[in-house]
C-alpha cells in the first residue's frame, strides 16, 4: 500500500494557500488545531441546507481571530441586516477564546469553484433530479464560465438502478 499526500501540499507554492495561517507554542497547538475543525463543521453544518460556502480561512494573531468565509451568495450567510452573521459571531465565540472577527467574501464565478459544483449536484440529486439532466447543467455551465475543462463522476444507486455513471 503506497503512501499517500494531500495533493494541496505540492501546490502550496504555486497556486494554493493554507486554509488555517497561525503560529503557536508547541503546548497550544493541539488546542487551536481543534478550535480551527470544531470552526469549519460549524460552519458547514450552519449553511449545509444549500450549497454556498467555498471556502473557510482561518487567520490567528495573538489576540485576535479572523474567519474569512468565501461564498457564492453572501447574503445568505450574512442574513437580513447583519443577523446571521451575528448569530454566528455569537456561536462561535462558544467556541473560540477571545475576539473574534468575520469577514464574509463573495466568489466572483462560483461555476468555476469545483466544491461548489460538486455540492450543487448532490443537492440536486437529493431532491430526486434526474443524474444526467443534473450532471449535463452543471457541466454546461462550468464550460459557459470560461473552463478549460471539465471531470464529473457520479457513482452509486442512482435513479432506482444498480450502476455507475
Amino acid at each position: 500500500m503506497g503512501q499517500k499526500v494531500n495533493p494541496i501540499s505540492y501546490r502550496l507554492q504555486v497556486s494554493k494557500d493554507w486554509s488555517s495561517k497561525w503560529f503557536t507554542k508547541k503546548a497550544d497547538f493541539r488546542h487551536w488545531l481543534i478550535e480551527d475543525v470544531k470552526i469549519l463543521e460549524m460552519i458547514e453544518d450552519r449553511f449545509k441546507s444549500r450549497p454556498t460556502i467555498a471556502k473557510v480561512n482561518v487567520e490567528r494573531s495573538a489576540n485576535l481571530t479572523t474567519i474569512t468565509i468565501l461564498t457564492a451568495k453572501a447574503g445568505a450567510v450574512i442574513g437580513k441586516q447583519g443577523a446571521g452573521i451575528n448569530e454566528l459571531k455569537k456561536d462561535l465565540e462558544k467556541i473560540v477564546e477571545g475576539p473574534i472577527r468575520i469577514n464574509v467574501e463573495e466568489v466572483k464565478k462560483p461555476e468555476l469553484n469545483a466544491k461548489l459544483v460538486a455540492e450543487n449536484i448532490g443537492f440536486q440529486l437529493g431532491k430526486r433530479m434526474n443524474f444526467r439532466r443534473a450532471v449535463k447543467m452543471a457541466l454546461q455551465s462550468t464550460m459557459n464560465a470560461g473552463a478549460k475543462g471539465v471531470r464529473i463522476e457520479v457513482s452509486g444507486r442512482l435513479n432506482g438502478a444498480e450502476m455507475n455513471s
